[in-house]
C-alpha cells in the first residue's frame, strides 16, 4: 500500500487538472435563426378568439451560432408562412404542396438583416414566419458552406382567422384554364369554424357515406350571379353521425382538402355540432337549373355541392355505355335531343334503382330532380411523359389545341356536371 499510494495521488492530480480544461466544441458554425417581430407590434398580434388580419409584417433576422452568439457571415435564407401544419410559400392553383416557392429570399449581411418587410399572402389561423437557411446552389462558385445542419427559425404566433368555405371553394384565378379542378388548399388540413359575415355553417345534403355544409352567408343570388363557392362536400368514409341532417347547425368542421376528379371534398372530419333541434328554414334555397345552364362552367362551380332542381326529359339508356353501366348516371334532355353528358346534366344514381324509382322503366318520361350538384372536371395529359411548356405556341407542334397548363402541354379540359338525389322522394315523375 505505501508503494501505490504515490501513484493513486499522481492519477488523481491528472484527473483533476484533466478537468480543468477546456474541452474544443464539438458543434460548431450556424446552428438557428432568430426572428424579432416589429410589426405588428407584439400586443397586436392576436389571440384564441381575438383574430387579426395584417397584410404586412416587419421583422430583423439574426443567425445563431453554437455559442448562442450572432453568426457573423453572409447567408441567404429562404421565408415561407407555417399554418395548420403547413409550410407555405408563393400559393398556387392547385396546391398540391406545388407552392414551395419561398415567399422572400433574404441576405443576411453579417448574420443579420434588418427591417424586412414582407406583403403576406392568404393566412388561415395560428400562423407563424418560417426561415430557413437557403439551399445552396449547385454552380455557386466557390460553394460557400456555412454549416453541416439546415436552419431554421419561426417568429412569435400571428392569430388569422380560420378560412371560411367560400376561401376553400374560390379558385386562386377564375380565368384559369385550371379553375374547375384546382384549389390552392389541396392537400391541406383545414379548420372551419365559422360562416361568412352572420352565416351559419348548416348541414344541407346527407349520403350514406357523406354529408354537404354550407354557409349561409354567402348564398348564390341568380339575380346578380354573386356570392356562391359557399357549399362543402364532406366525405366520411361510413356512415355520417345520427345528428348530421338537413338543418343541423355546426359550430365547426375539419380535416383535409382533396380533388376527386376536378371535384372538392374534405376528408377524415371532425366535426362539432349544435345541440338544437334541426332547423329546415337556414337551408339556402334550391336553385333551379335550365338548358341555358348547361356548360356554363364557371356559373356552375359557384353552385358546386349546392342543392339544385332540374326538370327535363329522361334520356334513353345504353346499357353498354359506362355512363350506366358503370356510374348510374342518366343525360336529361330538354328538348333539344341532347343526351351526351359531356352537354347535359346528368342524373347520377346510387344504384340501378333508388327506392321505386326504376330508370329502365321511366325512359323518356318527363322528371323533376332535386339534389347535390357534382362535377367531374380535369384536363388530361398530351403526353407520357408530359411535354414541359412556357405559353401556349409550346403545344401547338403537337397537333393538339395549344394549352400550356402550369408548364405542361396538356389536352382541353373536361367538365361533367351531375345531380346526385339524397332520397328517393328527390326523383318526381311528372
Amino acid at each position: 500500500m505505501r508503494h501505490r499510494l504515490p501513484a493513486l495521488l499522481a492519477a488523481s492530480a491528472l484527473a483533476l487538472f484533466a478537468c480543468d480544461q477546456k474541452i474544443a466544441p464539438t458543434v460548431t458554425g450556424l446552428q438557428s435563426l432568430s426572428v424579432t417581430m416589429k410589426s405588428p407590434a407584439p400586443d397586436a398580434l392576436g389571440g384564441p378568439g381575438m383574430p387579426v388580419a395584417p397584410t404586412e409584417v416587419v421583422f430583423d433576422v439574426r443567425a445563431i451560432d453554437a455559442q448562442g452568439k450572432t453568426f457573423a457571415k453572409d447567408i441567404d435564407v429562404d421565408v415561407y408562412l407555417s399554418y395548420a401544419g403547413n409550410k407555405i410559400g408563393q400559393p398556387t392553383s392547385c396546391g398540391n404542396g406545388q407552392d414551395r416557392t419561398p415567399l422572400a429570399t433574404l441576405r443576411l449581411t453579417g448574420g443579420v438583416a434588418e427591417d424586412q418587410h414582407l406583403l403576406l399572402p392568404r393566412a388561415y389561423g395560428v400562423t407563424s414566419l418560417w426561415l430557413e437557411e437557403a439551399p445552396l446552389e449547385p454552380l455557386r462558385n466557390p460553394p460557400q458552406l456555412t454549416t453541416d445542419s439546415h436552419a431554421i427559425g419561426t417568429s412569435p404566433l400571428i392569430y388569422f382567422a380560420n378560412p371560411t368555405i367560400p376561401d376553400v371553394q374560390t379558385p386562386l384565378d377564375l380565368a384559369a384554364p385550371t379553375a374547375t379542378y384546382c384549389s390552392p388548399f389541396n392537400k391541406r388540413h383545414v379548420i372551419l369554424d365559422h360562416a361568412t359575415g352572420d352565416g351559419k355553417l348548416v348541414v344541407t345534403s346527407v349520403f350514406i357515406n357523406s354529408y354537404v355544409v354550407a354557409d349561409t352567408g354567402a348564398n348564390y343570388d341568380p339575380k346578380t350571379g354573386k356570392g356562391g363557392f359557399n357549399h362543402l362536400y364532406i366525405f366520411s368514409f361510413g356512415r355520417p353521425p345520427r345528428y348530421i341532417e338537413p338543418g343541423r347547425e355546426l359550430n365547426s368542421v375539419s380535416g383535409n382538402i382533396s380533388k376527386f376528379v376536378g371535384f372538392t371534398e374534405l376528408n377524415f372530419p371532425l366535426q362539432e355540432h349544435i345541440e338544437t333541434t334541426p332547423n329546415p328554414t337556414l337551408l339556402p334555397p334550391v336553385i333551379e337549373l335550365t338548358k341555358a345552364d348547361r356548360q356554363q362552367n364557371l356559373r356552375l362551380l359557384r353552385l358546386v355541392g349546392a342543392t339544385v332542381k332540374v326538370t327535363a326529359t329522361m334520356c334513353p339508356i345504353d346499357p353498354e355505355v359506362d355512363d350506366w353501366r358503370k356510374y348510374n348516371q342518366i343525360g336529361m334532355n330538354f328538348g333539344d335531343g341532347v343526351c351526351s353528358t359531356l352537354s347535359t346534366f346528368a342524373v347520377a344514381l346510387p344504384g340501378k334503382t333508388f327506392g321505386d324509382f326504376d330508370p329502365l322503366a321511366m325512359q323518356g318520361r318527363k322528371i323533376t330532380v332535386v339534389g347535390m350538384l357534382h362535377n367531374s372536371s380535369g384536363q388530361n395529359e398530351a403526353t407520357n411523359p408530359p411535354t414541359a411548356c412556357v405559353k401556349g405556341s409550346d403545344c401547338a407542334a403537337m397537333d393538339l389545341a395549344p394549352n400550356c397548363v402550369e408548364r405542361t402541354c396538356r389536352r382541353g379540359p373536361f367538365n361533367f356536371w351531375s345531380i346526385a338525389p339524397r332520397e328517393p322522394s328527390d326523383l318526381t315523375v311528372n
